[in-house]
């Protein structure tokens, strides 16, 4: 027979047209109520749940159903895993029974702990929550552990038997400390010892006398119950533990039971088969007749009236099977295996359409807000918090009077770990609203106890949002950047009123994460808005920099409490409450050894450890059993050791050191999939049987669990629910207890690491060698570890396996897997940020620095930062480009060319690679730095910049330690002061100083002058000197305190110091020079406070010019000072009291004397730059060299202390840190001489060391060529020259030598050129034969430099403005004649020319006035457009489109908006008007038929032209982009060339996206695309060759979107020409038929 009844039912139907009724309409508003007062900070409230969990109990009375539960283990559950994670949720399954060990019922816990997953499930499950396989089997049926003592007596004296009497005597001893007494079930194994054997024989028999003795009492009872107590109360006694949990979970609520399914399985012939072991498995029959006719009309009663009448009719699945004589069994009778395969389907299809449709239900209700769930969240564990919460009424009366009171600051409480600050934090903010009478809004964040409040960012977010929802403020369009998000969130908290006034508790603010700063607490306002209240919490230790930090923030304030040592009254008073609460009495020596041990150890953790090791103590435990420990730590490890011997202590040992050893916790189902991978903990638990399946029972682990509750504490991390320990001495104890040895540490890493990799998941079996000693392999069906689920980054992946690897010490998997995977590392960074993956990489390098490609791959990392903290696709480009050294490396360069994710590829180098001296380069200012110094033993330097912030860092591994922000308006020096303790900046207007390590600021002196000179002097740098006018004032640098004034007596009447002074101290001496750029120094005595009488004048140059202070240093020894002389460029050594000259440094051409100048402390070298290199003389040897070149950037300063690693500063967004011992070819510096090749000249064959310039570079109308123009400087004289480059091949085919005097440089065609002199005439070059062919018609117009100036037309003509820019002449190319001139009648000067598409129509526009419309195929004038009609003067750009619509901008009037124009209907059509708040148009162009792109100061802009319409509006950085389009191209490009942005991005054309980007070291001169619109190009002031972007990936052909160029005709052959014609050519004279009459220009 076959599975008949196996098809879904179809689903009942509903009654439509529902009618809403007031009941309704009352539970609606009652809803809606809870939900605004939850959110505005009612902690009472019940909550919902907001797990993204779909968590199902499934339950039967499992012997009869081991394949049903095998199978779906098997095949389903890993599906429906998978597709929750999919959707961001997890997917667990309780199986309370599965795997259950005989040991494991000894305490009869099991059916109170199932009882509660039941509960649990249907809390927290998304979906289905409860699944039944009830089929002919009732159950075991189990006496109640504890019983009241009237109930038991009352049926004790019923029980009929004295067999039974006695065993129930025997079994069950009354306990005193319950309220009201009970009787409670002993363990088995006290009364049968032999049921933990592990003689199997005597464990048998002992089990079999259990059974035999449990089946006596548990009837007794049941017939007792029946005759004594109620229906209701004697049901516990009769049901069986599978009936308890249906009813558990349909409890008569019809909402709980359309949660629930029952896949009804019915063996058709099951009642007709003779009684047998086997049969005893699949229902009762080997009992007492009675008994056995009993169950089954229980079962009976379950089916029918339980569940087929509650459950509704689609949530009950029937089967209809026979027997076999082997009973169930898929694998010999196909029947059984077509049901099986039936049942897996089914239970796939039903709970995953049950699953999707609950999270579509939760995605329509304000559950699936994110704030409404991280409300719920700290809610709930406030509720935990405030449940055993007693005492402290002073600290809570302080807060209540605080809040009611006139503080404008916050209120500050702190206390050691484990002395209650988190409860009374919980209790303040549930009493806060009474106390405020239920008018204020209360904002509770526990912070680290959710994702949301771990880290500064996403805290902020949530309570911004939070506060949005209470004071109606949008929050849809949050800033992006910490500095900003600080500043909108107390912009936010003024929202506050005096009707709905604001409380903030935060709670443990040492738990923050220290990105973004949050420990400097710059985001607390340093005064609260009127109506907000701030309550905090911390702990006080100087290491989490938060008590210190506050202290400084509000030195004056009083309201700071620290939580006080609790009393013994108090003590009495909390345990006989915390009694009352869980209905538990003590006997009077238990008491007095809670009260004896509490006073060796007055902690409030201490107390509460103790007393749950009490609610375990019975009025009958015997005194040695009930003795407390002396500190927290021994009650930990008393708890520890009762749970290892209670559950096994391998299973408690393994299960606690992975969640200690993890990263930030584990989720119950990887602990679970760990534990199951882990052999060891299988063979102790499986040691005297076999599992169906080779995994942990679920019991096991949830029994840990639950002794563990009230330590552990959910919390976020990656995105998703984990447990992990709520106090940190429960770290230090497991750790101490269970992670002490290395070996088994890294053992457990390695363990953590594979879970994390998935390489026992998809079916991958794991051998194992049990107990006995017998090998095997077992699929352990463990969750897969995918990069992305569906479109979700696998976080927990991406943070947890580098960790665990690096631990373990596994380097080779750690690079296969995490590091030197492309996969991986992209996905983290486009999940996780920058930083977090650079630490990925700084934390492998210092556990392997002997691993080559591992150093190599995170140098490149570093070194691409500037481009991947804004651009994470460009990932594979970067480090394909940067790698020099690929050994290692050679499949890692292989997966970047194989990138799914599209990439621009540079046929030429442009980013520094590695290997080179330059070791890191990050870009964490926002705006350029301006200052820089380092500690003095070089491990830290510290920057500060327009930004506003000062940054310090870690010279070795080049990680920002800590940012500093708001520092002031214009921060322009930084310096490290008193021996390396401060940091002190220097603003526009005040000094600050901070600690260095810490960030706190130890002062602010205010009104500084910005024209002041500044200088730290003194040993260890610890006096500062601020110098004005005449006078020196010197302050304390350790406090600021003021010290006194000096006078220089030497500085004359019209003489000043400060303004524009050179500065330099040492440890004795101060050297200023005269302000203004003054050519006098002074030396200033530190030890005397005194100028020195002895003043040094610089010497006069030869040329008889006076000579000016640039900068200046003191030598080592302080006997001289040293002068870098502003107009000499020499640096001059002076002796400090003879004032002489002793010796001179001859400087050189582009020497910067203004930046920097230091003397080495060994007095061996002199430091100083040269433009963008640092210039280091050897003092010994008087001999200078140039290193460590910085293409295109000025240096701020350059400092070492070894000579070895140097760190500078440019006037960018990046410190770079080098190492000069290493080969500085490989850094941008190197890139003018390694592609440059020799360059003969022309007519002596001879080599010259002349340098190529790219100057400008053209598209040819094939896109294989280009036409280059540049020239080679030799000696500062400019030789012209054009190339012809042929981008197939990567050569120059053709090189031509111009005059001078061509500046006008217009391509057309393959391989002709139009060349425009200074002496405005034209001649036509053929570039194959490099041969003037001939010279245009008269002159052309007066300035005639730009392209825009002419204009070829179809290669047959060209037109250009008449000689005096009124009109426009065309000329046949042919002839080179002119064949008309067609007038406008107007007298502007025409200013350019622009075609349309089609090239019909010209624009010309003039300087003043219209723009001028003609028509090049008639050569007549159409019409003028007067701009002025639309307010818009100057228009200072235009565009065409082919169906003769115009697009302008203008530099005065609407700078937010395009016009667009109709020329047909000579009006304004429409305007294409960006969003306010995004800053004016800097660009625009026209991209496609009817699209614009449209450029403003952070947005790029897509409209339709025809409409106006604004189609899509992409966030770019800040910056002015250059928009380069080709008519017709999918694509066009994007570039910055004036900021400091150098990224160069390919845009698709429709629909608008960003389809990749590049961003090079060195700021690209001019990008576009080739004539065709599907090649990039672009060249650089250092590179002598063009750049050819190649589109890459692997979905990309390998000839890229160029295509094959090398398939396109070559009119110049591969044969190299060079030809000069710089010689002056013969000038025709004037034509008298030139009907160029526009003479108002003399020619």
């Amino acid at each position: 027979m076959g599975c008949a009844n196996s098809q879904l039912p179809a689903p009942r139907e509903t009654p439509g047209g529902s009618v809403l009724t007031r009941e309704g309409t009352d539970k609606q508003r009652q809803r809606q109520r809870a939900l605004t007062d939850l959110l505005r900070g009612n902690m009472s409230l019940e909550c919902p749940s907001t797990a993204k969990i779909v968590r199902i109990f499934t339950s039967s009375t499992f012997t009869d159903t081991r394949h049903e539960r095998n199978a779906l283990m098997e095949r389903v559950y890993p599906v429906l895993k998978e597709m929750c994670q999919q959707q961001g949720y997890e997917f667990q399954v309780v199986d309370m029974r599965w795997g259950v060990r005989d040991e494991a019922t000894d305490d009869h816990m099991g059916p109170e702990l199932c009882l509660r997953e039941v509960d649990l499930c249907r809390k927290l499950s998304t979906g289905p929550c409860f699944v039944t396989f009830l089929s002919h089997k009732y159950g075991y049926r189990n006496i109640p552990r504890e019983i009241e003592a009237t109930e038991f007596e009352k049926l004790l004296a019923k029980v009929p038997t004295e067999e039974a009497v006695s065993l129930l005597k025997r079994w069950f001893e009354k306990d005193e400390n319950k309220v009201p007494p009970i009787y409670v079930l002993q363990p088995i194994s006290s009364m049968l010892p032999d049921f933990r054997a592990n003689d199997q024989s005597r464990k048998n028999s002992a089990k079999s006398e259990w059974s035999h003795q449990n089946t006596v009492m548990q009837s007794a009872l049941a017939d007792a119950a029946e005759h004594t107590l109620d229906a209701d109360r004697a049901q516990r006694y009769a049901e069986s533990v599978t009936e308890s949990e249906i009813c558990r979970a349909m409890n008569s609520n019809m909402e709980a039971s359309s949660q629930c399914i029952w896949f009804d399985r019915k063996i058709q012939d099951i009642d007709s088969q003779e009684t047998s072991y086997l049969l005893s498995r699949y229902k009762e029959c080997l009992g007492p007749e009675e008994r056995d006719r009993e169950s089954r009309q229980r079962l009976a009663q379950l089916r029918e009236r339980t569940l087929a009448q509650h459950l509704p009719e689609q949530n009950i699945l029937s089967y209809n099977i026979t027997w076999h004589p082997n009973g169930i069994d898929p694998g010999a009778v196909r029947e059984h295996g077509e049901y099986i395969d039936r049942l897996c389907e089914d239970f796939r299809y039903k709970v995953s359409t049950m699953i999707s449709q609950a999270i579509q239900t939760r995605q329509d209700t304000y559950r699936s807000s994110p704030v409404f769930d991280e409300v719920v969240q700290h809610t709930v564990f406030c509720q935990e918090k405030c449940r055993a919460f007693q005492g402290r009424t002073h600290t809570l009366q302080e807060i209540r009077s605080y809040l009611v009171g006139s503080s404008r600051q916050p209120f500050i409480l702190h206390g050691t770990s484990g002395s209650g600050k988190t409860s009374i934090m919980a209790t303040a903010a549930t009493s806060a609203w009474d106390t405020l009478k239920s008018k204020a809004a209360i904002i509770t964040r526990f912070i680290g106890t959710t994702p949301d409040s771990s880290n500064i960012g996403s805290l902020l977010i949530s309570i911004i949002t939070q506060l949005g929802e209470v004071y109606t403020v949008d929050t849809s369009n949050l800033p992006p950047t910490i500095k900003e998000l600080r500043e909108f969130f107390k912009s936010t908290l003024s929202r506050a009123t005096t009707e709905t006034p604001l409380v903030l508790f935060l709670d443990s603010l040492d738990q923050l994460d220290t990105s973004g700063d949050a420990r400097q607490l710059l985001w607390i306002p340093r005064e609260l808005p009127v109506n907000v209240k701030v309550v905090l919490s911390t702990l006080p230790e100087e290491k989490y920099e938060i008590l210190p930090r506050l202290k400084a923030l509000f030195p004056g304030t009083c309201n700071y409490a620290e939580v006080p040592t609790l009393a013994l009254t108090e003590v009495t008073s909390i345990v006989d409450t915390w009694l009352e609460q869980a209905g538990r009495r003590l006997t009077t020596g238990q008491r007095h050894t809670v009260e004896e041990a509490f006073n060796r150890c007055p902690l409030p953790l201490f107390l509460k450890l103790s007393f749950d090791q009490t609610l375990k103590w019975r009025s009958y435990s015997p005194s040695d059993t009930t003795v407390l420990q002396d500190t927290v730590r021994g009650c930990i490890d008393t708890l520890f050791q009762r749970i290892e011997e209670m559950h096994g202590k391998i299973l408690v040992e393994r299960a606690l050191a992975y969640l200690t050893l993890s990263r930030s916790g584990l989720s119950e189902t990887e602990l679970e999939d760990i534990l199951s991978c882990d052999d060891d903990v299988l063979s102790d638990v499986y040691m005297y049987w076999t599992p169906p399946i080779r995994r942990l029972p679920p019991l096991l682990l949830v029994r840990v669990k639950a002794e563990l509750g009230p330590y552990l504490v959910d919390r976020g991390a990656d995105g998703v629910r984990v447990f992990y320990w709520y106090h940190r001495q429960f770290i230090e104890a497991a750790t101490d207890r269970y992670c002490w040895d290395s070996e088994a540490v890294a053992h457990m890493h390695r363990s953590l690491g594979e879970f994390f990799s998935g390489v026992w998941s998809n079916g991958k079996t794991k051998p194992y060698i049990d107990s006995r000693g017998q090998s095997g392999n077992a699929d352990r069906h463990v969750t897969s570890q995918p990069v992305k689920y569906g479109t979700n980054f696998n976080r927990r992946k991406l943070n947890n396996l580098p960790y665990h690897r690096q631990r373990a010490g596994q380097s080779e998997l750690l690079m296969d897997e995490c590091l030197g995977n492309l996969e991986f590392v992209s996905a983290k960074l486009k999940s996780e940020g920058l930083r977090q993956v650079t630490d990925d990489y700084l934390d492998a390098t210092s556990h392997f620095p002997d691993i080559q490609p591992l150093m190599t791959l995170s140098e490149a990392i570093h070194l691409s930062q500037g481009a991947l903290v804004t651009s994470p696709d460009e990932l594979p480009a970067q480090l394909i480009s940067r790698i020099k050294d690929r050994k290692g490396l050679e499949d890692f360069v292989a997966q970047c060319h194989a990138s799914p994710t599209p990439f621009l590829l540079p046929s030429q180098r442009i980013v520094t690679l590695t290997g080179g001296a330059l070791l890191h380069s990050p870009a964490e200012h926002t705006q350029e730095i301006t200052g820089l110094d380092l500690t003095s033993d070089g491990k830290l330097a510290v920057t500060c910049g327009m930004d506003n912030s000062v940054k310090t860092w870690d010279v070795g591994t080049g990680k920002l330690l800590r940012s500093i922000d708001d520092t002031g308006p214009q921060s322009n020096r930084v310096y490290t002061a008193c021996a390396d303790t401060l940091v002190i900046v220097v603003t526009s207007n005040n000094i600050r100083a901070f600690d260095l390590h810490s960030g706190v600021e130890a002062y602010t002196l205010s009104n500084y002058m910005a024209n002041s000179g500044f200088c730290l002097a003194g040993k260890d740098k610890t006096a500062m000197f601020v110098f004005l006018e005449k006078n020196v004032q010197i302050y304390s640098a350790a406090d600021g305190a003021f010290l006194g004034t000096a006078s220089n007596a030497q500085v004359q009447e019209d003489e000043s110091m400060g303004c524009s002074s050179a500065v330099a101290g040492c440890e004795d001496f101060v050297a200023i020079s005269e302000g203004n750029h003054g050519n006098k120094m002074y030396i200033f005595n530190v030890n005397d406070s005194a100028f020195l009488s002895t003043v040094i004048a610089l010497p006069v140059s030869d040329a008889n010019m006076k000579d000016i202070i640039s900068c200046a240093a003191f030598s080592a020894d302080r006997k001289h000072v040293i002068i870098g002389a502003g107009q000499s460029l020499h640096h001059m050594f002076f002796d400090i009291h003879t004032g002489d000259l002793v010796r001179t440094l001859p400087g050189q051409k582009h020497d910067r004397m203004s930046a920097f100048l230091h003397a080495t402390p060994d007095g061996n070298y002199l430091i100083s730059s040269n433009w963008n290199n640092v210039v280091i003389w050897d003092l010994q040897k008087s001999e200078r060299h140039i290193v460590l070149q910085h293409i295109h950037r000025s240096i701020v300063n350059a400092l070492t202390v070894d000579m070895r690693i140097f760190v500078t500063a440019t006037n960018d967004l990046m410190l770079r840190i080098w190492d000069l011992t290493r080969d500085d070819s490989q850094g941008l510096g190197a890139l003018l001489a390694e592609q440059q090749p020799l360059k003969t000249d022309v007519t002596s064959g001879a080599p010259s060391s002349e340098y190529f310039v790219l100057k400008s570079m053209y598209a040819m109308d094939s896109p294989r060529f280009l036409l280059l123009h540049g020239s080679f400087q030799h000696k500062g004289v400019a030789k012209e020259y054009v190339r012809v480059y042929d981008v197939t091949t990567a050569t120059v085919l053709r090189q031509v030598k111009l005059q001078k005097s061509d500046q006008l440089i217009v391509p057309y065609g393959d391989h002709s050129m139009l060349v425009g002199s200074w002496d405005r005439t034209a001649n036509i070059l053929d570039l194959v034969t490099l041969t003037f062919i001939k010279q245009l018609q008269g002159y052309l117009p007066k300035m005639a430099t730009s392209p825009n100036d002419i204009r070829v037309i179809a290669c047959d003509k060209v037109v250009t403005p008449t000689k005096a820019r009124r009109n426009i002449k065309v000329y046949s190319l042919a002839t080179g004649r002119v064949t008309s001139v067609m007038k406008a009648g107007q007298s502007e000067r025409i200013s350019g020319l622009q075609l349309s598409t089609d090239e019909v129509t010209l624009l010309a526009s003039t300087t003043k006035g219209p723009l001028l419309v003609f028509n090049t195929n008639t050569c007549c004038f159409l019409c003028s457009v007067n701009t002025t009609s639309v307010s818009l003067k100057n228009v200072v750009d235009v565009r065409m489109t082919s169906d003769n619509f115009l697009l302008f901008k203008s530099d005065v009037g609407d700078k937010h908006s395009i016009v667009v124009w109709d020329l047909a209907k000579k009006t304004e059509h429409c305007r294409l008007r960006t969003q306010p708040g995004h800053g004016a148009v800097r660009r625009f162009d026209v991209v496609a038929d009817d699209t614009a792109v449209v450029v403003t100061d952070a947005h790029l802009h897509v409209f339709s032209i025809s409409t106006g319409e604004q189609l899509d509006c992409v966030h770019s950085r800040h910056g002015t982009s250059r928009i380069c389009c080709r008519y017709g191209s999918p694509y066009f490009t994007t570039f910055n060339n004036d900021i400091d942005d150098n990224a160069v991005k390919l845009w698709q054309t429709s629909p608008v996206k960003c389809v990749a980007s590049f961003t090079p070291d060195i700021r690209p001169r001019e990008i576009f695309l080739s004539r065709d619109g599907r090649t990039l190009l672009g060249y650089f002031n250092t590179t002598p060759y063009p750049v050819l972007w190649t589109l890459r990936g692997r979905d990309i052909s390998p000839g890229g979107e160029a295509g094959d160029t090398g398939q396109l005709p070559n009119p110049y052959g591969n044969e190299y020409l060079e030809a000069d014609l710089s010689s002056p050519r013969e000038q025709l004279p004037e034509d008298p038929e030139d009907p160029d009459s526009d003479e108002d220009v003399a020619t």
